[in-house]
């Protein structure tokens, strides 16, 4: 796999406004936390360069937002799970992270650090 920095600083970029570092609660299969990265978008193509500048994650829609019983445009999800992965994803993104970014990433990884 090559990385490309330029796709990384822009990846890094995108998540620090968009995106989110999360320690997930799991459920009977997988009981614990997870580590997770998660952003959604009403254009795909966005999360399709996410994906590709990472080389992992998955994108899951449309899906149908409603609020108030009103319908809003579908949108779609990127999630990258898994501590190996978040670390990973994270360690190639870290030297162009903003620090709050950095922060929420940190945490996130020693919340769910087996």
């Amino acid at each position: 796999m090559t990385l490309n920095t330029h796709e990384l600083a822009w990846s890094a970029g995108f998540l620090d406004g968009e995106g989110s570092w999360i320690a997930a609660k799991g459920d009977k299969r997988y009981p614990g936390l997870y580590a997770r990265i998660l952003v959604n978008q009403v254009d795909r193509r966005v999360l399709d360069r996410l994906q590709a500048a990472l080389g992992m994650g998955t994108i899951g829609g449309p899906y149908t937002a409603r609020n108030n019983g009103i319908s809003k445009q579908p949108f779609f999800v990127y999630r990258l799970c898994g501590f190996e992965k978040v670390q990973a994803a994270t360690a190639m993104l870290w030297k162009f992270l903003s620090p709050i970014k950095q922060a929420q990433a940190r945490k996130t990884l020693l919340a769910v650090k087996k």
